[in-house]
């Protein structure tokens, strides 16, 4: 498994994962194996534009946004999830909070499908090996601030 940052579209061409077919209900079915065997690029990531949550004279600024990868087969295995800008411990990180979305439909070895929630939450375990934090703060401009251990004067 490899992931590159997506500039021209030959990747598309150089491809050495086994064929991948379109099923009549619109899935691409992999094994887990498979799945790990497809390199995938970044495709696009974006800021959500909603407003923070007003709380009495405060406002909680919640961050959050998504972004999508694309494999290097034809057809494209496509897989897009949501994330949150999260700070813990004074370290700021983005987490993926909640399952992605997909063409895929994971299959046992034995070639049964694997229910769609269990396949989805597969997918997830293969997006958190992925290296995206850091490729995806840099497509949206977040930076890392270098915290002060001084506290503020009033």
């Amino acid at each position: 498994m490899t992931q590159t940052e997506s500039g021209n579209n030959d990747w598309l061409h150089r491809s050495s994962a086994p064929a991948l077919t379109v099923s009549d209900d619109g899935y691409i079915r992999l094994t887990w194996s498979m799945l790990l065997g497809l390199d995938f690029s970044h495709l696009t990531s974006g800021l959500d534009e909603e407003p923070g949550q007003l709380r009495d004279a405060a406002t909680t600024t919640l961050i959050s946004g998504y972004t999508e990868w694309i494999s290097n087969t034809w057809p494209a295995v496509s897989i897009g999830w949501d994330w949150l800008l999260d700070m813990h411990d004074r370290k700021v990180s983005l987490r993926r909070i909640n399952d992605p979305r997909s063409n895929i439909l994971l299959q046992r070895d034995d070639g049964r499908d694997c229910p769609s929630a269990c396949s989805a939450w597969q997918t997830g375990r293969f997006v958190d090996r992925l290296d995206w934090i850091s490729l995806v703060g840099r497509h949206i401009g977040i930076v890392i601030p270098a915290f002060s251990r001084q506290r503020p004067t009033c």
